[in-house]
């Protein structure tokens, strides 16, 4: 039986709350994660309507403006000022996806770069710590693929390595690791090794995902890009005498295919 919550009243003035933090009560001793608790403002996908429709109309006015002062002004004004704090309190109270929401946003809001790449690292460290196993994690993947400039190259390999073994959905651990072997067999010979291990991994232990369907594809596509290693292969040249493609390694090679039809 799973213990009483204690009902909390959120007083919303006007058309919704005020733009800064929330104090909110801590949960009762014993009461379930938060994300259980009514979220605030109606919940998330509600607020991401309610903001999505607060850009369109700043949109409207921003293309409106006559001159370039206006147009300075109503970017002091766009909806993430105001939006930003209310994903912040969701995210307080155990809702994992206004915490992806505020890494999409977190530059907008605190207009710089170099703060914005410093609390997305944190953002994302919680994330993945504790929400790995959410239904909406995917998400999460195709996020972390995208931020090899806030994160490093080996910080998103960490993160995703972390939510392929932590992860209690297959298809959420599947994509973590399909994404992480993927930038793994761009490496070196050490690190093709590992994504081989993962190409199995991902055979082996997700092979109902729909991610399992396209290793195959994958594990090779590396081969086919610019700047990536091609299979080795023997054959003879024109006086019989047999050569490996890997005896040209260092050199410009030109390969001409043709055949009798």
């Amino acid at each position: 039986m799973k213990p009483a919550l204690t009902p909390l009243l959120v007083l919303v003035a006007g058309a919704g709350l005020a733009a800064g933090s929330l104090a909110l009560p801590a949960p009762p001793a014993g009461a379930p994660p938060s994300r259980s608790l009514p979220a605030l403002a109606g919940g998330y996908v509600e607020l991401v309507a309610q903001f999505e429709e607060a850009v369109d109309e700043w949109r409207e006015k921003h293309r409106a403006a006559e001159t370039i002062e206006e147009r300075r002004e109503l970017r002091k004004s766009h909806p993430v000022v105001s939006f930003y704090p209310r994903f912040k309190a969701l995210a307080k109270r155990g809702e994992g996806r206004a915490l992806l929401w505020m890494v999409g946003n977190a530059r907008d809001y605190l207009g710089s770069s170099k703060k914005a790449r410093d609390v997305k690292a944190g953002l994302y460290a919680t994330l993945v710590q504790k929400h790995a196993s959410e239904i909406w994690a995917g998400k999460l993947v195709a996020s972390l693929a995208r931020e090899k400039r806030t994160l490093g190259e080996e910080g998103v390999r960490k993160h995703l390595l972390a939510i392929g073994d932590m992860s209690k959905r297959d298809a959420v651990a599947a994509a973590a690791f399909f994404e992480l072997a993927k930038r793994l067999g761009k490496g070196s010979d050490e690190e093709r090794g590992r994504a081989e291990e993962l190409w199995e991994r991902i055979a082996r232990d997700f092979g109902d995902t729909e991610v399992a369907a396209k290793v195959e594809t994958a594990r090779t596509a590396h081969l086919y890009e610019v700047g990536g290693r091609p299979p080795d292969f023997t054959t003879k040249d024109t006086d019989g005498v047999e050569f490996k493609l890997s005896d040209y390694s260092g050199k410009v090679v030109m390969l001409d295919f043709w055949g009798f039809w």
